[in-house]
């Protein structure tokens, strides 16, 4: 297929939980993203993960969490910022990208000051992308109200925002957290970008407004982009923000493969798997015979980045004609030696199309 014109950027999403989370996998494959040319590195930010939430894997194939079941071996569950720092040692050039760290059980000053330290000591590689968080084991595990998480997200937000732009002189009182009037050093000597994730909802569109330098949401298909952008440019344009100021990311699932069909099967299981759990079960809002569940299944199915390579161009290519410009992409293979050849493939038949 012939270059396309457009330009994208591509992270390679290391595997920090699922059935190949072992620290000499996560640095494998973040050298090799590094080497080949991909922009970013992501991680998931998890502190525990429950029984239902066993397949909302960063790498590998959920056939493999089954057998590692059967045989007795635990999954396991790398930390976010230890994770991305030592990755920042090990490489060059690839952005760190948290996608997303969860906000709402995080202390807000603490992760500051572990942003602009790693941003710094990284030659100004991280991003600060945050989100409101989902699971609920998460929140039990670090004693936070699973239930006020929006407006605890909205409190620690505004203290994140004014220590990472130097605007602490004021301080911040709050019905969570209070933050004296105070300095932060060092200050980042490069402007260190936000991220906000969630959905196409106002209420994020907000959060946008107000901090946002990036847009990311969670796992939806090519045909929700369509629909969310123009909502959100209309919002961000009638509020003052230039919406062609914010990176727009999108998160999906890679199976690339010489076969089209062979993609498919081996990936079938893994994306339909991934939405597991109680929070899919209940009916969708567009079409209540139907579960949430096999709704985002059929559809992110139909425009995750699986099959052929001339497939996984003209699907890249439906992102960014609705305006996607940075993909997060996990991996679905059966090894971490065919994830880092199929790496290679995509970086040497797929990213051109998109430089």
């Amino acid at each position: 297929m012939d270059a396309l014109n457009v330009k994208a950027k591509f992270a390679i999403r290391v595997p920090v939980t699922g059935p190949l989370a072992t620290a000499e996998n996560i640095l494998r494959i973040g050298v090799r993203a590094d080497e080949l040319g991909f922009d970013a590195v992501t991680t998931h930010d998890h502190v525990s993960q429950g029984y239902d939430e066993r397949y909302h894997n960063s790498g590998g194939v959920s056939e493999l969490v089954d057998e590692n079941e059967k045989k007795g071996i635990p999954l396991s569950v790398f930390e976010t910022i230890a994770t991305l720092s030592v990755l920042a040692g090990k490489t060059k050039n690839v952005r760190l990208v948290p996608s997303a760290v969860v906000l709402p059980w995080r202390h807000p000053v603490l992760f500051a000051k572990q942003a602009i330290s790693l941003h710094e000591l990284s030659g100004c590689r991280f991003v600060c992308f945050v989100v409101v968080g989902r699971w609920k084991t998460d929140f039990e595990v670090m004693n936070v109200k699973r239930n006020f998480r929006g407006r605890i997200m909205d409190e620690y937000l505004e203290i994140l925002y004014q220590i990472l732009r130097g605007k602490t002189e004021d301080g911040f009182e709050g019905k969570y957290l209070k933050l004296p009037k105070s300095s932060f050093y060092p200050k980042p000597s490069k402007k260190l970008p936000i991220w906000i994730g969630g959905s196409f909802h106002d209420k994020v569109f907000e959060r946008l407004v107000k901090y946002g330098d990036g847009f990311t949401p969670g796992t939806m298909p090519a045909d929700a982009f369509d629909e969310g952008i123009p909502r959100m440019r209309k919002y961000l344009t009638s509020h003052g923000r230039n919406p062609d100021d914010l990176e727009i990311g999108a998160q999906t699932f890679l199976c690339l493969m010489k076969d089209k069909e062979e993609a498919q099967r081996l990936s079938h299981y893994t994306i339909e798997s991934f939405f597991h759990g109680p929070e899919f079960s209940g009916p969708d809002a567009s079409d209540p015979s139907r579960s949430v569940r096999d709704v985002l299944m059929s559809r992110v199915s139909q425009s995750a980045l699986v099959g052929s390579v001339d497939d996984v161009i003209e699907k890249v290519d439906d992102y960014v004609k609705a305006g996607v410009g940075f993909f997060d992409v996990r991996q679905v293979h059966r090894s971490v030696d065919d994830i880092l050849k199929m790496m290679k493939l995509f970086a040497s038949e797929v990213m051109p199309s998109f430089s």
